[in-house]
């Protein structure tokens, strides 16, 4: 998308981001973190871009999923959206109207591209995971653990339930290091929203689309390497059930 639909640098949403962090406190430290990185950030984007991309990417570590997915809404309404090329999207919409599949791929955050793929009416969206591929394969080399709250399985879950294949969802993520097991903390979207009753994004107000979404999770949950809990039990129950199975891996790693 960059240089066709928008112009979109790195550093300009992550300085979006870290201009309204929830506290003053956290403000000014992630603002001053990211006046300190403009300092070599040159020089690392000379020698490695990704790297440079990644390193930047670090000052948002301690963001909510929900908060980052909030800001990047407003970022694309307040900045990108004004700034679009409208030629560009003059003839993506002609593409999609005459019934085209499209696919949408680019370096930005998925935080800040998927409100643009809505935007456009674009279902098929290819954002910045697989600029961590390298990163992820290294650091298990050297016996990292690494724990993500959303990989794989949550990308198929959320196409599908939007109308998308799973096969062709998983093939586009097949050069990504396969987990050695996924968690899934299984839960009726009517108990979810019995449970957090404000400030729920318009996917989480959306129960039909949460409910397809589970169907999915449920689907690829039968599979080998997952683990199915019951999250709708008291929090500290299914927290020590989810360290009883996972602690022992982390000791004979």
């Amino acid at each position: 998308m960059e240089g066709t639909l928008l112009n979109l640098g790195a550093v300009r949403p992550v300085g979006f981001f870290t201009w309204n962090g929830q506290t003053f406190t956290e403000r000014w430290a992630r603002r001053g973190a990211l006046a300190l990185s403009a300092l070599f950030r040159p020089l690392l984007y000379a020698t490695n871009r990704s790297f440079a991309t990644r390193v930047l990417h670090t000052l948002l570590r301690g963001v909510s999923q929900d908060r980052l997915d909030l800001l990047g809404e407003e970022y694309f309404h307040y900045v990108l959206k004004p700034n679009l090329n409208q030629k560009s999207v003059d003839k993506l919409l002609q593409l999609i109207a005459s019934d085209r599949d499209i696919v949408l791929v680019s370096q930005g955050l998925d935080h800040v591209m998927r409100p643009l793929a809505e935007f456009l009416g674009v279902r098929w969206l290819v954002a910045n995971r697989l600029e961590w591929k390298p990163e992820i394969e290294r650091e298990l080399a050297r016996g990292t653990v690494i724990l993500c709250d959303r990989y794989l399985a949550s990308s198929i879950a959320y196409g599908e339930a939007f109308g998308l294949d799973a096969q062709w969802l998983g093939d586009i993520q097949r050069s990504l290091p396969p987990p050695d097991l996924t968690v899934l903390l299984d839960i009726e979207p009517q108990v979810s929203a019995s449970r957090k009753t404000t400030d729920r994004d318009k996917y989480e107000r959306d129960l039909a689309l949460l409910a397809r979404v589970r169907a999915s999770y449920l689907r690829q949950a039968a599979a080998p390497g997952w683990l199915r809990l019951d999250a709708g039990r008291d929090r500290d129950v299914v927290a020590a059930e989810v360290y009883s199975v996972v602690a022992p891996l982390l000791t004979s790693s």
